[in-house]
């Protein structure tokens, strides 16, 4: 049995949608990379809200969604977190004080 190929055919518009990935979590040294800050500085504008929240991943292991740190790097002077009730739900970070 062989498969007949249609010429110049466009794959179904709806195919790439579904194998569209997920966002990605970037690990610490990957967001400092990419935004040029050191630690201490992201963690003290992710307190005062002006940094994308991280993601506790593990026991000792945090995370930050790729699409947020994008967000800041684009305009990191006026970043808002983003208000999307799915990441809430999964932020579990208190500062050590509060722990």
């Amino acid at each position: 049995m062989t498969r007949e190929r249609i010429p110049n055919s466009e794959p179904d518009p709806s195919y790439r949608d579904r194998r569209r990935q997920p966002d990605r979590l970037l690990r610490l040294k990957a967001v400092i990379s990419r935004t040029g800050m050191p630690i201490s500085t992201i963690y003290r504008r992710e307190l005062a809200g002006r940094f994308p929240r991280r993601l506790r991943i593990g026991v000792r292991a945090v995370a930050w969604y790729e699409s947020e740190i994008e967000e800041f790097i684009a305009n990191p002077m006026g970043y808002q977190p983003s208000s999307s009730p799915a990441r809430i739900e999964l932020r579990g970070y208190l500062p050590p004080s509060q722990a």
